[in-house]
């Protein structure tokens, strides 16, 4: 019990235990953004500045269309209609759907270690503990 006081009053331990706390303070605070109903609105957000940034620099606020490519139909095909979408339409789902879906795969595989680190040592973050483990000696 002698070893455990005697580290948790030691200055790397408590610097170890403040550089966890700020990283899983990030982690929860960027959880929360991810989940703001403010998220499904970022693109026409992001679009809107760009946008005005882009007439500021004197360069066409436009997207570039791209050529639709048809398929010849047999007469004994299904009737397989593609959705045509907009160039802007295209490029928030082939561009910042795609980035937001794989910054969100590795935040979360990332916040799943961080919560077995938590599980671990979190009794470590709790200030409270730590007096009762002192009144406990």
């Amino acid at each position: 019990m002698y070893l455990a006081t005697y580290e948790m009053e030691n200055f790397e331990f408590l610097l170890g235990m403040n550089i966890w706390y700020d990283i899983l303070f990030a982690v929860n605070s960027v959880s929360k953004i991810m989940q703001s109903k403010d998220m499904k609105n970022g693109f026409a957000f992001v679009l809107e500045s760009t946008k005005e940034m882009a007439i500021e620099m004197d360069i066409e606020p436009k997207f570039n269309e791209k050529r639709k490519i048809h398929r010849k139909k047999y007469f004994d095909d299904i009737d397989n209609d593609e959705i045509s979408h907009s160039a802007e339409d295209s490029f928030r789902i082939d561009y910042f759907l795609y980035i937001l879906d794989q910054f969100i795969s590795s935040i979360e595989s990332r916040f799943e270690q961080f919560l077995e680190y938590e599980n671990m040592f979190g009794f470590l973050f709790d200030s409270n503990k730590f007096k009762t483990l002192g009144e406990m000696n």
